[in-house]
C-alpha cells in the first residue's frame, strides 16, 4: 500500500475533510467498549491491534493533510514587493538575463511582470563529495522546464521593450551584480 500526498489541492475543503473523518474515527476507537460488546477476549486483542494499525496510518493521513493546508496556504498568500526591492529594481534586457541564468548552475531571480512577482532561474543537482553539477533545469516558480528555449519564451512575453524588471538576483539588489 502507498501513500501519496497531493500538492495539487486549491482549496482547503479536502485535506480539512481528511481531518475530520479521522478525528470522528479516533473518537469512534476511543469509545468501542461503549458501542463495540465483544466477549471473546482472544477476537478482542485481534480488534484492537487492528483498530492501533488503523490509527497509524489516521496519524499520518492527518500530518500530510496539515501538510496540505500550509501549502494551500502558501500557495495562496500573495507576494509582496519586499521594502527597499522597488527603489533597487533594474530594467534588464532579456537577452542578458537569460544568458545569466543559462550560464549559472544554480540562480535565483525574482521579477515583476504583469502577472505579478515570479521567481525564476536555474538549478542544477551535485552530489556530496563533487563539485560537478548535473541535471540542470530551469523554473519559473513551480513550473520546472527542462527545455531552455520553452522557459525563454515564457520570459520572453513577460517583457517589455524586451526588458525585465528584475528584483534581485540570487537576495541581492540587481545593482551589485554586473551584468
Amino acid at each position: 500500500m502507498r501513500f501519496n500526498m497531493n500538492s495539487n489541492y486549491k482549496t482547503i475543503i479536502y485535506p480539512l475533510l481528511k481531518i475530520i473523518i479521522c478525528i470522528c474515527f479516533y473518537t469512534a476507537v476511543f469509545f468501542r467498549r461503549n458501542w463495540l460488546k465483544i466477549t471473546n477476549q482472544t477476537v478482542s486483542i485481534i480488534i484492537d491491534c487492528a483498530l492501533i494499525a488503523v490509527c497509524l496510518i489516521n496519524i499520518y493521513v492527518v500530518s500530510i493533510s496539515f501538510i496540505q493546508l500550509i501549502l494551500i496556504h502558501e500557495r495562496k498568500t500573495k507576494k509582496v514587493v519586499k521594502k527597499g526591492e522597488i527603489d533597487n529594481q533594474k530594467w534588464i534586457e532579456c537577452d542578458k538575463l537569460l544568458e545569466l541564468i543559462k550560464k549559472n548552475d544554480i540562480l535565483d531571480v525574482r521579477i515583476n511582470t504583469i502577472e505579478g512577482i515570479k521567481n525564476i532561474g536555474s538549478a542544477s543537482d551535485n552530489n556530496l563529495d563533487s563539485s560537478f553539477f548535473f541535471n540542470k533545469c530551469y523554473y519559473i516558480e513551480e513550473e520546472i522546464f527542462d527545455n531552455y528555449m520553452l522557459f525563454s519564451e515564457k520570459i520572453i512575453g513577460w517583457s517589455i521593450d524586451q526588458k525585465i524588471c528584475v528584483l534581485s538576483i540570487d537576495g541581492l539588489p540587481p545593482q551589485n551584480i554586473n551584468i
